[in-house]
């Protein structure tokens, strides 16, 4: 098989008619002043949420304390090692998780954040996926790594940036390039 047909409601994701992001932030209670890095798939070390949250913790250690992350997995039971890592790197006030969200929730989580992220770092889940098919779709930049097939969802640069895998320092920088763009800029 070479060609897989996305499932994505593009219709439904880029609604421009949708609630405003402060009312989004609001019905999730994530706070209405921080730059919020979104990120959705199932809580396993190959999506990269561990990745996310060390980078939101590189970054808070270097002064940027508005700097957080919304991630949304797929199961309360795989959740507690991703809370214990945000204690550790300091940023557990910082990053939000939530857990099997429906299609309306997670319109609302698109809505809600500045950038997305897709920092599958394994060859099992590099690939387009869904959850990043409705996040672009949300009219959101993204930052994802130069994994399988990744870098196609970034061409030259013109809706997001392509990280190294694996590489948390250039991830984090990624994450300041957009939190510094123009919220024009970054649509």
């Amino acid at each position: 098989v070479k060609v897989f047909y996305d499932t994505c409601d593009y219709e439904f994701y880029s609604n421009t008619r949708a609630p405003s992001k402060a009312d989004m932030r609001k019905s999730l209670g994530l706070p209405k002043d921080m730059f919020l890095c979104g990120m959705v798939g199932a809580f396993h070390y190959r999506k990269g949420h561990d990745h996310l949250i060390k980078a939101i913790g590189l970054l808070n250690k270097r002064g940027f304390n508005s700097i957080g992350a919304a991630i949304c997995g797929n199961s309360a039971k795989t959740l507690k090692k991703w809370q214990v890592l945000a204690e550790e790197e300091g940023v557990a006030n910082k990053i939000f998780f939530f857990v099997n969200f429906a299609d309306q929730e997670l319109l609302s989580l698109h809505r809600s954040v500045d950038v997305y992220c897709n920092l599958s770092n394994s060859a099992r889940s590099c690939g387009l996926d869904l959850a990043l098919l409705e996040a672009m779709s949300s009219g959101l930049p993204v930052a994802v790594y130069d994994n399988g097939a990744l870098p196609r969802a970034v061409p030259k640069g013109e809706n997001g940036i392509l990280v190294k895998t694996n590489d948390i320092e250039s991830l984090s920088q990624a994450i300041l390039n957009v939190y510094q763009m123009s919220p024009e800029e970054r649509r």
